[in-house]
């Protein structure tokens, strides 16, 4: 069942939340849907500040399917308008409501546990507190059925209420990852093609936006834009991914110490290495190495 037809039986429902409550498990779930709800909203207060509620952290996916939404994210008024989702963390500084005179029907689910967090953080890094998600989206989807699923008393264990949370925190990752966008001209994406070339030759050195500029024949200004355009993130994220996946070769590919990994992927210092590659990867590099679980990355 596609998205459309799932939101559309939003339409047939009256509005009604329901909350999840299991015994806590001997098995830590690190994804879990908490509660879920369909609101319309026509008149009434309806306000909530991020900073105001309870201390545990959660995230609220709240998609707006009719009418109008207002979101202050730090400061930065948002619309949460019809196929987008609203997406915040809690505590944190922010503030949605229902405007005056106006409407607002929505679906939400309450999530918590750390990958829940980790793709929701990682999400609203790239995309901003206020997604628009596709009809064909798998989040929105998962999203959608999940809710309905909920308020339909379908959810009745840890492990559903688990694996949803998880493949809908999935979903939002998916929606954040760039895709190799044909945005720019065959001339200025052979400039790109070598400035990866050249940044994937040369991972040992010290290398900047500036040196994959001059390599690209571009000024450093227009380059930066070219190559968001073309690869969906920016230069300095892209030269620290390219270290990791180095990294993660030579560490399963060689018997090297890791501080000399670290000074073959441009790190001078071992412990900053291990920092960056804990936070990108989930484990430090040695655990990574024992684990045996990963083949050659490639």
């Amino acid at each position: 069942m596609n998205s459309i037809n799932v939101l559309s039986r939003f339409r047939r429902r009256r509005p009604s939340s329901r909350s999840l409550l299991f015994p806590q498990s001997a098995h830590g779930l690190y994804a879990m849907i908490t509660s879920a709800g369909f609101e319309r909203l026509r008149s009434g207060p309806y306000d909530h500040h991020g900073l105001r509620r309870r201390r545990d952290e959660f995230v609220v996916l709240q998609y707006t399917l009719r009418g109008r939404g207002a979101l202050v994210y730090e400061g930065v008024r948002h619309e949460c308008s019809p196929g987008t989702a609203m997406l915040v963390t809690i505590p944190h500084d922010h503030r949605y409501y229902l405007p005056a005179g106006g409407e607002w029907t929505f679906f939400y689910l309450c999530m918590n546990g750390r990958e829940v967090l980790r793709a929701c953080c990682a999400a609203i890094g790239r995309l901003g507190p206020v997604i628009p998600l596709a009809d064909d989206s798998p989040a929105l989807r998962s999203a959608a059925e999940t809710c309905l699923a909920v308020l339909g008393g379908d959810v009745r264990t840890p492990w559903c209420a688990s694996a949803a949370a998880y493949e809908i925190a999935m979903g939002l990752l998916e929606a954040a990852e760039p895709e190799t966008r044909p945005t720019v001209g065959a001339k200025h994406a052979e400039a790109v093609t070598r400035a990866v070339r050249f940044c994937r030759e040369n991972l040992s050195r010290t290398i900047g936006v500036a040196d994959l500029a001059r390599e690209a024949g571009l000024s450093r200004w227009h380059f930066s834009r070219l190559f968001r355009a073309a690869r969906g993130n920016g230069v300095g994220k892209f030269i620290e991914q390219e270290r990791m996946r180095a990294a993660a070769r030579l560490l399963q590919t060689t018997d090297e110490p890791v501080s000399g990994v670290a000074k073959r992927c441009g790190y001078a210092e071992a412990a900053y290495f291990c920092r960056v590659f804990r936070r990108t990867y989930g484990l430090s590099p040695g655990a990574f190495r024992r684990s045996g679980m990963y083949g050659a990355a490639t």
